[in-house]
């Protein structure tokens, strides 16, 4: 049973409560923690848990609207972000590919009820995005051999 690697470089942005998120490869969670200022996380894994398609998740998780601050005129000034800066799959880099990758945001209440009385729509996907703001899934899906696909997204 061979070993294969994951990393992440993310970044927290926060003025409290270190934000938390799991990483989760065919809904096998690797991951489950804080994450702090700026981390490296590097995750070895079984070949065993992959599949001809391949679903990896960064889940963010735990984040309360009293994490965000506003001010009067309804301006965040204070918050909690996660920045997905750098993935890499058995040491390729997916650079620019990240950005393609959707964001499926959980939006907290009573916030997004108040946004839909206003008549303002909050998106059910976020593409192209980095920052985790709300809680929710960052998305990749990939097919077996992982280069076959890298080459094939590289441009896209």
């Amino acid at each position: 049973m061979s070993k294969q690697t994951l990393k992440f470089y993310l970044t927290a942005e926060y003025w409290e409560n270190p934000p938390t998120i799991q990483i989760l490869l065919n809904n096998h969670c690797l991951y489950d923690a804080e994450v702090k200022k700026d981390d490296f996380i590097e995750l070895k894994y079984s070949t065993d848990i992959l599949c001809k398609e391949n679903n990896l998740v960064i889940r963010r998780y735990g984040k309360t609207i009293d994490d965000t601050q506003i001010d009067d005129n309804n301006k965040i000034i204070k918050d909690s972000i996660i920045h997905i800066s750098k993935v890499e799959i058995n040491e390729i880099d997916l650079g620019n590919i990240i950005y393609n990758i959707p964001v499926f945001p959980c939006y907290p209440e009573p916030w997004a009820s108040e946004q839909n009385d206003l008549g303002n729509h909050l998106p059910d996907t976020i593409k192209p995005c980095t920052d985790l703001c709300h809680n929710g899934n960052w998305h990749l899906s990939w097919y077996e051999p992982f280069h076959i696909w890298y080459l094939e997204n590289l441009w896209t």
